[in-house]
């Protein structure tokens, strides 16, 4: 359509308002604007923040197949831009399991120097469907400084079921992290009865610290948390 081209080629017009524009005008075509969807990726890496935000919502409007949304979400996770990371990790997140080609990319985004875009990139690897070589790095993340952040990966790791135990369990040894990751056995609280058994094993070891954690921690899973912590102290009154 000649006012698909004549748009898709005021996306590089000199001037930032023009731009701005025609990447807005485009998302009112709709489906005749498909053919612009490169340029409009292009856009992406415009140094005009209004036509990079413009750029992402016309493609958020446009019918584009699954996996042409895939990488040009991809493509915006790895913009020097954090509002373009921003739009690519929520679009990751809302398309889900058919976007788990992208997970070293929100591995990686896990590291982001922006808060929100961490718990963004935590949130998306809890609905991709992640394999369980994200569990490591999503067990570091709950020691992250924001609550958000860490919140986000604790409700991530609790999708892995008893997959998460190791890294989580080795969190316990970490006087910094530990308190993060009882908090995921607490969340979890039923859900998390694979980890009463190694918890119990804590409980009754050598070490007063841990010990003391395990304890901490059984008392917040709820009722077979509570009863495994009873267990082991009236084991204790009979010896």
């Amino acid at each position: 359509a000649p006012a698909t081209k004549a748009l898709a080629k005021a996306l590089r017009d000199l001037d930032a308002g023009v731009r701005t524009c025609a990447a807005a005008a485009l998302g009112k075509i709709g489906e005749p604007a498909l053919p612009a969807a490169e340029a409009l990726a292009d856009a992406m890496g415009d140094a005009e923040p209004s036509v990079q935000l413009a750029a992402c919502a016309t493609l958020d409007d446009l019918p584009l197949a699954t996996e042409k949304r895939v990488g040009f979400a991809a493509r915006a996770i790895e913009s020097p831009y954090s509002g373009v990371r921003g739009w690519g990790l929520r679009l990751i997140g809302e398309i889900g399991e058919r976007a788990k080609g992208a997970e070293p990319l929100l591995v990686k985004a896990l590291e982001d120097k922006e808060a929100n875009l961490r718990r963004r990139a935590a949130e998306a690897l809890g609905r991709i469907g992640a394999s369980e070589a994200a569990i490591p790095p999503l067990a570091l993340a709950i020691a992250d400084g924001d609550d958000g952040v860490a919140e986000a990966a604790v409700v991530a790791l609790g999708t892995f079921g008893d997959k998460a135990l190791q890294p989580l369990l080795d969190l316990f040894l970490r006087d910094d992290r530990w308190l993060r990751a009882s908090t995921v056995f607490g969340l979890l609280g039923r859900k998390a009865s694979w980890g009463i058994l190694p918890l119990v094993k804590m409980l009754r070891g050598e070490d007063v610290k841990l010990r003391e954690r395990a304890a901490l921690t059984l008392a917040k899973m709820g009722d077979p948390g509570q009863e495994a912590l009873s267990a082991v102290r009236s084991d204790r009154d009979l010896d």
